[in-house]
C-alpha cells in the first residue's frame, strides 16, 4: 500500500509540473547522511529530527533499510540534527550543522548502545566540499557575510569568491572571464537583472544585513538551470525563528574622505592654430572632490508569529546618497582659458560661471518576508519588497565645463544653472512579490512551485524635462556671433529627451518534482516544467514629432563638411556634399548635425523550458550527474510588422553530464569533469535596437547667414517629411 501511495505521489507531482511554468533557480540545499552502530552495520527506520536553529525549520525523516536519510529543499542556515532512541541504541544530537544553497551536507551518526552517552556538539559539519556535485560554486554563508570586509550592497562581497573579479568595461563583474550581460542575479529565486542590459539593477543590490547566503555557481549547472553563458549570483534573504532578533545600525561616508577624481576627457572647438584644421583639440579638464555625505540607517526585526508554526523577517533600509559639485564654466584653451563670459539673458536670469548644485538619490529597500509550515510536510514562504529610487536635484556637469549654465523655460518660469538643476531629478518605482510552497508527502518525493512578480518603471532624471527642439551653438566664432545670435557653447534647453514611461514586469512560474529511490545505485530525479514572462512599454527620446523634438548641433565656421571632423561623436561618411542655390548676398556659414533618438512601443519576450536530470550514485564513491534541458524563446517586436523570429526547442537543445569521484572514503577529496551546453537570454536591447522599439537618426545640413541659430530646429529642416520608424 505504501509503494502505492509513493507512486500515486510521484504521478500527481509530475502533473503538477507539467501546469506550471519559470526560471528555476535553487534557494535550499540538502541533509543526508547514514546512521550505522559501533561496529560499522546499518541502522534502518531510525527518526531523523531537523531543526532549524538561526531559521524557523523543523521536519522528519527515516532511514531507509540501508540506514541512508535524506531531507530535500532545507533552507539555508544552522540545524541541530538528532535522531531518536531505537531498537536499544540512544538518542543522539549534532549541533551547529551549515547548509547552503546548492549543497548536500553529510551529517552521518555513530549509535551507541543503551546506557552510553550519546549527546555530540560540533561546531562545524567538518564537510568542506560536497563529493557529490560536479558544479563548480562558492558559498557564502551569513557567517563569513558578518566578518568579512564589505560596503552596503550584497554585490560588494561577491569578490572575495575565486572565480568574480571587477569588469568596468562591460558592466560591474567578470565570473571566469564572461561579461557583466552574461551573468545572471537570482534572489530568492527571483531574477532581478536588469531587462534590457543583463546587468544587475542598482536597487536590487540589497544590504548585505538581510541576505542568509550567497551562492556564486561558475561552471557545471545541472539542467535544472540556464539562461546564463556566464554565472549564476544567487541569494537567499533571512527568515524568522522561534526568538525575536533586532537589529539597528547607522554607517555614513563623507564625500570628502573618498579619493579624489580623474581628470575628464573632453573635445573643445577652437580657432587656435594648435588645433589643426578641424578647429577641435582632445584635453583633459580637471575634477575636484564633492562634497556631502552619504547615510545608511538599518532596521531588522524578525521573530514568531505563531511559534513553530509561522514567522516573519522585516527590514527597512534606505541608502541615501548626497552629493555637492561646484562647476566652474569656462571658455578658450590652455594660456587663453578664463571664465565663461555669459550672454545677457544669462546674466538677466542671475546666473554665474561658477556655480553650486546637490543631488540627494535615496535607494529605498524594506522588504516583508513570512514563512509558514501549518503542516509538518508543508512549507509556505512569501515576500514582498518595495525598493523605489528616488532622485531629488542634479548636478550641472563635471568640476569644468566648456560652455554656458543651462537654461529652461518650465510652467511659464525661466531657471538657468543651478536654479534649474534643484527641480530636476526622477523616480524609478520598482517592486518584488514573491510566493513559493514546498510540499513532501514522503521522504522520498519533494514538490516545489513558486511565483514571482517584478515591476519597474525606469523614470530616473524624468523631472524638470523641457520641451521643443534643442538647439547647441557648439562652435561660433567672435566674428560669427552676430549672424548666429548665440555665443560658443550656448544652448537653449538642458535637456528634451523625455521618459514618460518605461515599465518593465517579469512574471515567472517554476513547477518541479523530486524523487529518491534505489535500483542499480541510488538516484534523485528531478524534472520540471519552467515559464518566464517580460513585458516591456516604453516612450522615452527626444524623438520628432512624438513630443521631445531632436537636437541640433550647430558648427559656425565649420563650412565644409569633413569627415575627419568630430560632430559630437559622429563622422560624416567622406564625399562630395552639394551646396544650395542661396538668394545672392545669401552665405552658407557653417554645418550642423540633427539628432533624434528614442524609443516607444510594447512586446512581451515569452521563454518556456523541460528539464530533466538524475543524480545517480551506483556506488558510495562514485556519483554521475546526468541532465538534459530544451528551452524555447519568442523573440518580440515593438512594431506592428510582425516578426516570426524564435528559437524552438530544437535549436536550443542542452546537455549536462557530470561525473564524481571521492577519492577518500570520508568524502572530503574529490576529482570530477563536466560537459554542458548553455543558452544565453535574450536582453530587450536587440528587439528594441532592431525590431522596431528604437527610433534612431542622425541627419547633417548647412548653416546659412540668413537665419538665426533658432531656425535649424527638426520641425524646419525637415518639414513634413516622415522619418522611416526605426
Amino acid at each position: 500500500m505504501r509503494k502505492k501511495f509513493q507512486y500515486l505521489t510521484l504521478v500527481v507531482s509530475l502533473v503538477l509540473c507539467l501546469t506550471a511554468s519559470a526560471f528555476g533557480q535553487e534557494t535550499t540545499g540538502e541533509l543526508q547522511g547514514t546512521v550505522k552502530d559501533q561496529t560499522g552495520a546499518v541502522i534502518p527506520n531510525v527518526t531523523v529530527t531537523i531543526k532549524g536553529t538561526s531559521i524557523g525549520f523543523s521536519r522528519t525523516v527515516q532511514t531507509d533499510d540501508k540506514g541512508y536519510f535524506s531531507a530535500r529543499q532545507i533552507p539555508p542556515g544552522v540545524y541541530t540534527i538528532s535522531t531518536s532512541a531505537s531498537s536499544g541504541f540512544t538518542a543522539q544530537v549534532k549541533e551547529n550543522i551549515q547548509v547552503g544553497i546548492g549543497t548536500a551536507t553529510t551529517v552521518d551518526f555513530e549509535a551507541t548502545t543503551a546506557g552510553v552517552s550519546a549527546e555530540v556538539n560540533i561546531t562545524d559539519s567538518g564537510v568542506m566540499i560536497d563529493a557529490t556535485e560536479t558544479k563548480a560554486q562558492d558559498n557564502i554563508s551569513a557567517r563569513e557575510i558578518e566578518a568579512l570586509p564589505k560596503g552596503t550592497g550584497f554585490t560588494s562581497l561577491l569578490t572575495t569568491t575565486a572565480p568574480v573579479c571587477p569588469e568596468p568595461l562591460s558592466g560591474q563583474f567578470s565570473i571566469n572571464g564572461s561579461t557583466g550581460p552574461e551573468n545572471s542575479f537570482i534572489i530568492d529565486g527571483q531574477e532581478t537583472q536588469n531587462y534590457k542590459n543583463g546587468l544587475l539593477n542598482t536597487n536590487n543590490d540589497i544590504p548585505y544585513q538581510a541576505l542568509q547566503e550567497i551562492q556564486v555557481k561558475s561552471s557545471g549547472f545541472e539542467a535544472e538551470f540556464g539562461g546564463a553563458t556566464g554565472g549564476v549570483i544567487n541569494g537567499v534573504t533571512k527568515s524568522g525563528s522561534n526568538e525575536f532578533h533586532g537589529e539597528f545600525g547607522f554607517a555614513f561616508s563623507p564625500q570628502k574622505l573618498n579619493a579624489g577624481p580623474r581628470a575628464v576627457q573632453a573635445v573643445t572647438q577652437t580657432t587656435q592654430a594648435l588645433a589643426g584644421n578641424t578647429g577641435q583639440i582632445l584635453e583633459y579638464l580637471p575634477q575636484t572632490k564633492d562634497g556631502g555625505n552619504s547615510e545608511f540607517p538599518i532596521g531588522l526585526l524578525s521573530g514568531p508569529i505563531v511559534k513553530d508554526r509561522l514567522w516573519f523577517f522585516a527590514v527597512h533600509a534606505p541608502r541615501v546618497v548626497e552629493t555637492t559639485r561646484t562647476t566652474t564654466y569656462i571658455e578658450g584653451v590652455g594660456a587663453t582659458r578664463q571664465l565663461r563670459q555669459l550672454s545677457a539673458g544669462l546674466l538677466a536670469l542671475g546666473a554665474s560661471p561658477i556655480q553650486t548644485a546637490s543631488s540627494r538619490t535615496t535607494f529605498n529597500y524594506t522588504s516583508l518576508r513570512l514563512d509558514g509550515s501549518p503542516v509538518d510536510s508543508l512549507r509556505v514562504s512569501s515576500s514582498f519588497t518595495y525598493n523605489p529610487i528616488v532622485q531629488r536635484g542634479a548636478l550641472l556637469g563635471g568640476s569644468f565645463v566648456n560652455g554656458s549654465p543651462p537654461s529652461a523655460t518650465l510652467g511659464g518660469q525661466t531657471l538657468q544653472g543651478s536654479q534649474f538643476a534643484a527641480i530636476q531629478g526622477g523616480r524609478q518605482n520598482s517592486n518584488n512579490f514573491r510566493l513559493e510552497g514546498i510540499w513532501t508527502p514522503t521522504n522520498n518525493a519533494v514538490v516545489d512551485v513558486r511565483y514571482t512578480r517584478g515591476f519597474q518603471n525606469q523614470k530616473l532624471g524624468s523631472y524638470g524635462i523641457a520641451s521643443g527642439p534643442r538647439i547647441i551653438c557648439q562652435n561660433v566664432p567672435a566674428n560669427l556671433v552676430a549672424i548666429a545670435g548665440c555665443a560658443q557653447g550656448f544652448q537653449n534647453i538642458n535637456s528634451n529627451d523625455k521618459i514618460v514611461k518605461d515599465i518593465s514586469l517579469r512574471t515567472t512560474i517554476d513547477a518541479n518534482v523530486s524523487y529518491l529511490f534505489n535500483a542499480l545505485g541510488r538516484h534523485e530525479l528531478k524534472g520540471g516544467w519552467q515559464r518566464s514572462k517580460i513585458f516591456n512599454d516604453v516612450s522615452t527620446g527626444s524623438v520628432f514629432p512624438s513630443g521631445g523634438d531632436g537636437r541640433a548641433y550647430l558648427y559656425y565656421g565649420v563650412t565644409e563638411f569633413d569627415c575627419d571632423f568630430t560632430y559630437v561623436q559622429w563622422h560624416i561618411q567622406c564625399g562630395n556634399y552639394p551646396k544650395p542655390t542661396l538668394p545672392a548676398g545669401v552665405s552658407i556659414v557653417g554645418t550642423g548635425v540633427n539628432y533624434q533618438f528614442g524609443a516607444s512601443g510594447s512586446a512581451t519576450n515569452t521563454a518556456n523550458t523541460f528539464y530533466f536530470q538524475d543524480k545517480w550514485q551506483p556506488t558510495s564513491r562514485l556519483t554521475l550527474n546526468l541532465g538534459l534541458r530544451v528551452e524555447e524563446e519568442q523573440i518580440p517586436a515593438f512594431n506592428a510588422v510582425s516578426i516570426d523570429l524564435k528559437f524552438p526547442y530544437k535549436d536550443k537543445i542542452a546537455p549536462r553530464l557530470g561525473a564524481a569521484y571521492a577519492l577518500t572514503a570520508d568524502g572530503k577529496t574529490k576529482i570530477s569533469a563536466f560537459y554542458g551546453r548553455f543558452f544565453d537570454r535574450l536582453k530587450f536591447s536587440l528587439p528594441q535596437g532592431s525590431f522596431g522599439g528604437q527610433f534612431y537618426h542622425v541627419s547633417y545640413f548647412y548653416i546659412t547667414s540668413d537665419k538665426p541659430f533658432s531656425h535649424y530646429s527638426v520641425a524646419n529642416l525637415h518639414g513634413n517629411y516622415n522619418f522611416p520608424a526605426g
